[in-house]
Order: C-alpha cells, then sequence, then structure tokens
C-alpha cells in the first residue's frame, strides 16, 4: 500500500489525500515515466546527418534537442 502524505505551504502540519488525488498522481507520474522511456528510444533512432566534425551520424534525440 502506498501512503502519500503532503504538506500544506501555510503549515507543517500533514494533509491527508484522498484516494482520487492519490490515484491522479500515480496516473501523471506513470504517464511522464512512460514518456521518458518513449523519448530515450529516440537515440537509437541514426539520422543520415552527419555531426559537424563528421565523425558519426547523429540520432534523433539529438536533433530533437535543437528545436
Amino acid at each position: 500500500m502506498i501512503e502519500i502524505i503532503t504538506y500544506s505551504p501555510k503549515s507543517s502540519q500533514p494533509h491527508p489525500q484522498s484516494k482520487l488525488e492519490i490515484q491522479v498522481q500515480i496516473n501523471r507520474l506513470t504517464q511522464q515515466i512512460q514518456f521518458i522511456i518513449e523519448i530515450d528510444r529516440l537515440k537509437q533512432v541514426m539520422r543520415q546527418t552527419l555531426l559537424i566534425d563528421g565523425s558519426r551520424r547523429e540520432n534523433s534525440a539529438e536533433h530533437c534537442v535543437y528545436f
């Protein structure tokens, strides 16, 4: 069982969260992790573009950084 306790900015007392609030937070965290995993896969997609020094081809993750 996961117990999440947050603290109000105005108080140092714990603020218990409802099960719905906890589920929303878990769902959001799950989506964020899935996004990070998908973005990480871009490192394996090689583009035709060579780096300026010509040492290797650019990967899609590097290319996306420039946008």
